[in-house]
Protein backbone atom coordinates (compact mmCIF):
# COMPACT_ATOMS: atom_id res chain seq x y z
CA UNK A 1 0.00 0.00 0.00
CA UNK A 2 1.36 3.41 -0.95
CA UNK A 3 2.34 5.47 2.03
CA UNK A 4 1.81 9.21 2.44
CA UNK A 5 5.28 9.99 1.06
CA UNK A 6 4.51 8.05 -2.14
CA UNK A 7 1.21 9.89 -2.65
CA UNK A 8 2.81 13.28 -2.18
CA UNK A 9 5.56 12.36 -4.63
CA UNK A 10 2.89 11.80 -7.30
CA UNK A 11 1.37 15.26 -6.78
CA UNK A 12 3.28 17.09 -9.47
CA UNK A 13 2.29 20.62 -10.54
CA UNK A 14 0.96 19.16 -13.79
CA UNK A 15 -1.27 16.63 -12.04
CA UNK A 16 -2.64 19.29 -9.72
CA UNK A 17 -3.40 21.61 -12.62
CA UNK A 18 -5.03 18.76 -14.54
CA UNK A 19 -7.25 17.87 -11.61
CA UNK A 20 -8.20 21.51 -11.12
CA UNK A 21 -8.99 21.86 -14.82
CA UNK A 22 -11.21 18.77 -14.79
CA UNK A 23 -13.07 19.99 -11.71
CA UNK A 24 -13.58 23.45 -13.26
CA UNK A 25 -14.76 21.91 -16.52
CA UNK A 26 -17.30 19.71 -14.72
CA UNK A 27 -18.53 22.66 -12.65
CA UNK A 28 -18.84 24.92 -15.71
CA UNK A 29 -20.87 22.29 -17.53
CA UNK A 30 -23.19 21.92 -14.54
CA UNK A 31 -23.58 25.70 -14.14
CA UNK A 32 -24.17 26.21 -17.88
CA UNK A 33 -26.75 23.43 -18.01
CA UNK A 34 -28.51 24.86 -14.96
CA UNK A 35 -28.48 28.36 -16.48
CA UNK A 36 -29.97 27.11 -19.76
CA UNK A 37 -32.64 25.17 -17.92
CA UNK A 38 -33.48 28.11 -15.64
CA UNK A 39 -33.56 30.58 -18.55
CA UNK A 40 -36.08 28.42 -20.36
CA UNK A 41 -38.11 28.04 -17.19
CA UNK A 42 -37.98 31.75 -16.44
CA UNK A 43 -39.00 32.61 -20.01
CA UNK A 44 -41.95 30.23 -19.72
CA UNK A 45 -42.95 31.76 -16.37
CA UNK A 46 -42.81 35.25 -17.87
CA UNK A 47 -44.98 34.12 -20.77
CA UNK A 48 -47.57 32.62 -18.42
CA UNK A 49 -47.53 35.71 -16.18
CA UNK A 50 -48.10 37.96 -19.19
CA UNK A 51 -50.96 35.80 -20.41
CA UNK A 52 -52.45 35.78 -16.91
CA UNK A 53 -52.36 39.61 -16.76
CA UNK A 54 -53.98 39.88 -20.19
CA UNK A 55 -56.75 37.43 -19.24
CA UNK A 56 -57.32 39.23 -15.93
CA UNK A 57 -57.59 42.66 -17.52
CA UNK A 58 -59.92 41.17 -20.15
CA UNK A 59 -62.02 39.68 -17.29
CA UNK A 60 -61.62 36.18 -18.74
CA UNK A 61 -60.28 34.70 -15.51
CA UNK A 62 -60.62 35.50 -11.82
CA UNK A 63 -58.64 34.07 -8.94
CA UNK A 64 -56.31 31.15 -9.38
CA UNK A 65 -55.80 29.32 -12.64
CA UNK A 66 -53.26 26.70 -13.65
CA UNK A 67 -50.77 27.39 -16.46
CA UNK A 68 -52.66 24.88 -18.59
CA UNK A 69 -55.96 26.70 -18.03
CA UNK A 70 -54.35 30.07 -18.76
CA UNK A 71 -52.81 28.77 -21.97
CA UNK A 72 -56.08 27.21 -23.11
CA UNK A 73 -58.24 30.30 -22.46
CA UNK A 74 -55.64 32.63 -23.94
CA UNK A 75 -55.38 30.63 -27.17
CA UNK A 76 -59.16 30.43 -27.42
CA UNK A 77 -60.02 34.11 -27.03
CA UNK A 78 -56.90 36.25 -27.49
CA UNK A 79 -55.14 37.12 -30.72
CA UNK A 80 -51.84 39.03 -30.39
CA UNK A 81 -51.18 41.45 -33.24
CA UNK A 82 -48.14 43.50 -34.13
CA UNK A 83 -48.76 47.18 -34.87
CA UNK A 84 -46.48 49.73 -36.52
CA UNK A 85 -46.85 52.78 -34.30
CA UNK A 86 -45.48 55.03 -37.04
CA UNK A 87 -48.37 54.20 -39.38
CA UNK A 88 -51.08 52.89 -37.05
CA UNK A 89 -51.34 49.75 -39.18
CA UNK A 90 -51.07 46.04 -38.53
CA UNK A 91 -47.75 44.58 -39.66
CA UNK A 92 -46.02 41.21 -39.90
CA UNK A 93 -42.54 42.69 -40.19
CA UNK A 94 -41.50 41.09 -36.90
CA UNK A 95 -42.46 37.88 -35.15
CA UNK A 96 -44.92 37.96 -32.28
CA UNK A 97 -42.99 35.17 -30.55
CA UNK A 98 -40.41 36.55 -28.16
CA UNK A 99 -41.31 40.14 -28.99
CA UNK A 100 -39.93 42.64 -26.46
CA UNK A 101 -40.95 46.27 -26.85
CA UNK A 102 -38.37 47.54 -24.37
CA UNK A 103 -35.49 46.11 -26.40
CA UNK A 104 -36.80 48.01 -29.42
CA UNK A 105 -37.37 51.19 -27.42
CA UNK A 106 -33.72 51.20 -26.33
CA UNK A 107 -32.45 50.68 -29.89
CA UNK A 108 -32.15 53.98 -31.83
CA UNK A 109 -32.52 52.06 -35.10
CA UNK A 110 -35.82 50.47 -34.05
CA UNK A 111 -37.44 53.31 -32.14
CA UNK A 112 -38.33 56.95 -32.69
CA UNK A 113 -38.10 60.10 -30.65
CA UNK A 114 -41.40 61.41 -29.33
CA UNK A 115 -41.97 65.08 -30.19
CA UNK A 116 -41.44 67.13 -27.04
CA UNK A 117 -44.89 68.71 -27.22
CA UNK A 118 -46.52 65.27 -27.22
CA UNK A 119 -44.24 63.56 -24.70
CA UNK A 120 -46.48 64.07 -21.67
CA UNK A 121 -45.26 60.75 -20.23
CA UNK A 122 -41.56 61.73 -20.43
CA UNK A 123 -40.63 58.58 -22.35
CA UNK A 124 -38.36 60.37 -24.85
CA UNK A 125 -38.33 57.41 -27.27
CA UNK A 126 -40.77 54.61 -28.02
CA UNK A 127 -40.54 51.48 -30.10
CA UNK A 128 -41.46 51.40 -33.80
CA UNK A 129 -43.61 48.34 -33.22
CA UNK A 130 -45.89 47.32 -30.38
CA UNK A 131 -47.85 44.21 -29.53
CA UNK A 132 -51.59 44.60 -28.94
CA UNK A 133 -54.11 41.93 -28.01
CA UNK A 134 -57.51 41.44 -29.62
CA UNK A 135 -60.08 39.67 -27.46
CA UNK A 136 -62.78 38.13 -29.64
CA UNK A 137 -66.22 36.91 -28.65
CA UNK A 138 -67.75 33.62 -29.82
CA UNK A 139 -68.93 35.27 -33.06
CA UNK A 140 -65.38 36.51 -33.69
CA UNK A 141 -66.30 40.12 -33.15
CA UNK A 142 -63.96 42.44 -31.28
CA UNK A 143 -64.92 42.27 -27.62
CA UNK A 144 -61.94 44.11 -26.15
CA UNK A 145 -58.67 45.66 -27.22
CA UNK A 146 -55.79 45.24 -24.78
CA UNK A 147 -53.00 47.81 -24.97
CA UNK A 148 -49.67 47.73 -23.13
CA UNK A 149 -49.05 50.98 -21.25
CA UNK A 150 -46.07 52.19 -19.29
CA UNK A 151 -44.53 55.33 -17.88
CA UNK A 152 -42.84 56.87 -14.86
CA UNK A 153 -44.44 56.82 -11.44
CA UNK A 154 -42.91 58.20 -8.26
CA UNK A 155 -40.10 55.66 -7.85
CA UNK A 156 -39.76 54.09 -11.25
CA UNK A 157 -41.50 52.82 -14.34
CA UNK A 158 -45.03 51.46 -14.05
CA UNK A 159 -46.06 48.71 -16.47
CA UNK A 160 -49.61 47.63 -17.17
CA UNK A 161 -52.37 46.72 -19.60
CA UNK A 162 -55.41 48.81 -20.45
CA UNK A 163 -58.55 47.02 -21.68
CA UNK A 164 -60.82 48.96 -24.04
CA UNK A 165 -64.37 47.88 -24.87
CA UNK A 166 -65.16 46.72 -28.38
CA UNK A 167 -66.72 50.10 -29.18
CA UNK A 168 -63.20 51.56 -28.77
CA UNK A 169 -64.58 54.47 -26.74
CA UNK A 170 -64.65 53.28 -23.13
CA UNK A 171 -62.23 51.51 -20.83
CA UNK A 172 -63.15 48.15 -19.40
CA UNK A 173 -60.31 47.50 -16.97
CA UNK A 174 -56.70 48.27 -16.15
CA UNK A 175 -54.01 46.21 -14.47
CA UNK A 176 -50.48 47.02 -13.34
CA UNK A 177 -48.14 44.06 -13.25
CA UNK A 178 -44.85 45.77 -12.37
CA UNK A 179 -44.08 48.93 -10.40
CA UNK A 180 -42.07 50.28 -7.47
CA UNK A 181 -44.70 52.54 -5.92
CA UNK A 182 -45.03 52.88 -2.15
CA UNK A 183 -47.27 50.23 -0.55
CA UNK A 184 -50.44 51.78 0.88
CA UNK A 185 -49.98 54.95 -1.19
CA UNK A 186 -49.00 54.78 -4.86
CA UNK A 187 -49.08 51.01 -4.59
CA UNK A 188 -52.87 51.30 -4.35
CA UNK A 189 -52.95 51.30 -8.15
CA UNK A 190 -53.23 47.54 -7.62
CA UNK A 191 -56.28 47.88 -5.38
CA UNK A 192 -59.34 46.34 -7.10
CA UNK A 193 -61.57 49.11 -5.70
CA UNK A 194 -59.46 51.79 -7.40
CA UNK A 195 -59.20 49.79 -10.61
CA UNK A 196 -62.99 49.30 -10.68
CA UNK A 197 -63.35 53.01 -11.48
CA UNK A 198 -61.93 52.31 -14.94
CA UNK A 199 -64.83 50.08 -15.93
CA UNK A 200 -66.94 52.18 -18.32
CA UNK A 201 -64.93 55.39 -18.06
CA UNK A 202 -64.97 57.36 -21.34
CA UNK A 203 -61.57 57.48 -23.06
CA UNK A 204 -62.41 59.45 -26.22
CA UNK A 205 -64.96 62.08 -27.16
CA UNK A 206 -66.95 61.97 -30.41
CA UNK A 207 -64.08 63.66 -32.24
CA UNK A 208 -61.65 60.94 -31.15
CA UNK A 209 -59.76 63.18 -28.73
CA UNK A 210 -58.44 61.64 -25.52
CA UNK A 211 -60.53 62.86 -22.58
CA UNK A 212 -59.77 60.33 -19.82
CA UNK A 213 -58.39 62.10 -16.75
CA UNK A 214 -57.19 61.18 -13.27
CA UNK A 215 -58.16 64.05 -10.98
CA UNK A 216 -57.46 65.02 -7.41
CA UNK A 217 -61.13 65.52 -6.60
CA UNK A 218 -63.78 63.96 -8.82
CA UNK A 219 -67.22 65.57 -8.81
CA UNK A 220 -69.81 62.86 -9.59
CA UNK A 221 -72.29 65.56 -10.61
CA UNK A 222 -69.95 67.10 -13.14
CA UNK A 223 -70.74 66.88 -16.85
CA UNK A 224 -67.36 65.20 -17.36
CA UNK A 225 -67.57 62.83 -14.39
CA UNK A 226 -67.81 59.85 -16.77
CA UNK A 227 -64.35 60.79 -18.08
CA UNK A 228 -62.68 61.00 -14.68
CA UNK A 229 -60.89 58.67 -12.28
CA UNK A 230 -60.54 59.69 -8.65
CA UNK A 231 -56.82 59.96 -7.90
CA UNK A 232 -55.13 58.11 -5.07
CA UNK A 233 -55.11 59.85 -1.69
CA UNK A 234 -51.56 60.73 -0.64
CA UNK A 235 -50.13 59.62 -3.98
CA UNK A 236 -50.51 62.63 -6.24
CA UNK A 237 -47.36 61.97 -8.25
CA UNK A 238 -48.34 58.37 -8.92
CA UNK A 239 -51.84 59.46 -9.95
CA UNK A 240 -50.41 62.09 -12.29
CA UNK A 241 -47.97 59.56 -13.72
CA UNK A 242 -50.79 57.11 -14.54
CA UNK A 243 -52.87 59.90 -16.06
CA UNK A 244 -49.99 61.11 -18.21
CA UNK A 245 -48.90 57.78 -19.62
CA UNK A 246 -52.44 56.51 -20.24
CA UNK A 247 -53.24 59.73 -22.12
CA UNK A 248 -49.97 59.42 -24.01
CA UNK A 249 -50.46 55.83 -25.19
CA UNK A 250 -54.01 56.61 -26.30
CA UNK A 251 -52.86 59.74 -28.10
CA UNK A 252 -51.55 60.67 -31.54
CA UNK A 253 -47.92 59.84 -30.74
CA UNK A 254 -48.69 56.23 -29.88
CA UNK A 255 -51.84 54.09 -30.36
CA UNK A 256 -54.19 56.90 -31.39
CA UNK A 257 -53.81 56.40 -35.18
CA UNK A 258 -54.11 52.64 -34.80
CA UNK A 259 -57.34 52.92 -32.79
CA UNK A 260 -58.76 55.32 -35.41
CA UNK A 261 -57.90 52.83 -38.16
CA UNK A 262 -59.41 49.98 -36.16
CA UNK A 263 -62.73 51.82 -35.86
CA UNK A 264 -62.96 51.97 -39.65
CA UNK A 265 -62.26 48.27 -40.18
CA UNK A 266 -64.81 45.48 -40.58
CA UNK A 267 -64.94 42.63 -38.07
CA UNK A 268 -63.55 40.22 -40.68
CA UNK A 269 -60.59 42.48 -41.44
CA UNK A 270 -59.87 42.94 -37.73
CA UNK A 271 -59.77 39.18 -37.19
CA UNK A 272 -57.57 38.69 -40.25
CA UNK A 273 -55.31 41.58 -39.29
CA UNK A 274 -55.93 43.22 -42.68
CA UNK A 275 -55.60 47.00 -42.77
Amino acid sequence: MANETDIKSQETPFSIMRAAFIICLICSVIVSAAAIFLNEKQAENRRIDRQRSILEVARLIEGRATPEQINQIYNQFVQPRLVDLRTGQFTDELSVEGFDALILANDPNRSFRVPAEKDIANLSRIENFSLVYLVLDKEHNLDKLILPVRGPGLWGQIYGFLAIDGDLKKASNIIFYKHAETPGLGGEIENPRWRDQWNGVVLFNESGEVVIDVVQQRDPNSAVANQQIQGLAGATLTSHGVRNFVQFWLGDAAFGPFIANLRAMSSDDIVKGVN
